[in-house]
């Protein structure tokens, strides 16, 4: 089960990586507003899955996390992700917006990473934990 849980990540990162592509080549980024929020949302979906297979498979193989313990590791994976990207986008000059609006842009774009990790952990907790409870 939990390398269902691996390959939906790895499935889900493929997914973001040719929308990234189509985004790049017919500039959808700059011509849809809500391109970026989609796949940040996605690309915390993919972080998330990958924490929760990591975790998930500690959580089996070497006994019970908690669950607030284990969301609070799941998320916690997330968030350095999202603001390690971040960080990227920033000193690598590709921030799209203009600087009045960059610190709203970068609180939507971290906010919806949280949410594809949050749905992440609840696919896991709905639909593989149960196989193990």
């Amino acid at each position: 089960m939990f390398l269902k849980t691996l390959v939906w990540s790895l499935s889900v990162a493929l997914l973001v990586l040719l929308l990234n592509l189509v985004g790049l080549r017919y500039e959808l980024y700059w011509y849809l507003w809500w391109y970026d929020i989609v796949l940040h949302f996605l690309g915390g979906l993919v972080l998330g899955l990958a924490a929760t297979w990591f975790f998930g498979t500690v959580h089996h193989r070497f006994g019970h996390i908690r669950t607030g313990l284990l969301i609070s590791l799941i998320l916690s994976f997330v968030l350095f992700g999202g603001i390690v990207w971040e960080w990227f986008e920033y000193i690598s000059g590709i921030t799209l917006i203009s600087v009045a609006w960059y610190q709203l842009d970068v609180l939507m774009d971290v906010l919806m990473d949280m949410l594809g990790g949050m749905c992440a952990f609840w696919i896991w907790k709905k639909q593989i934990s149960k196989k193990y409870e």
